[in-house]
C-alpha cells in the first residue's frame, strides 16, 4: 500500500507535470508535444540503433560496453518517468490516498501547487 505522504508527493508531481504539458482539459498542448518529442529524441526513447544497424552497446571492436548501456538506460529512464507521471490516472491516485490511514487531515486541503 502507498503511504499517505508518498501518495501526496506523487499527486503533487502529477499536477505539476500536467501544468507543464497539458491544458485545462488534461490534453497535451502543442508546446507540450514539442517538448516531449525533443525529450524523446534527447533521451534515446525512439528505439534506434547505432551506425550500420548495430546497437550502441558495442564498441568499434565489437566488445560489449556496460558503461554505455548504463548511460543510455539512465537517459531513457528520465523520459520514461516523465511519461509515467503524465499517464497517471488521477482517480486511481486519489483512491490510493483515500484508502490510506492518515492523521494529517483532508489530503486536498494540504496540497499547494
Amino acid at each position: 500500500m502507498v503511504e499517505y505522504s508518498e501518495a501526496k508527493k506523487i499527486y503533487r508531481l502529477k499536477k505539476a507535470f500536467d501544468k507543464c504539458f497539458c491544458n485545462e482539459k488534461g490534453e497535451i498542448t502543442k508546446d507540450g508535444e514539442l517538448v516531449i518529442a525533443f525529450l524523446r529524441d534527447l533521451c534515446g526513447a525512439k528505439g534506434e540503433l547505432g551506425k550500420n544497424g548495430s546497437p550502441y552497446f558495442y564498441d568499434q571492436l565489437g566488445r560489449f560496453d556496460a558503461c554505455a548501456v548504463a548511460f543510455l538506460q539512465g537517459k531513457r529512464n528520465v523520459f520514461d518517468q516523465i511519461m509515467k507521471h503524465l499517464a497517471l490516472d488521477e482517480k486511481q491516485l486519489l483512491s490510493l490516498i483515500a484508502s490510506g490511514e492518515t492523521e494529517e487531515g483532508n489530503f486536498l486541503d494540504n496540497i499547494n501547487i
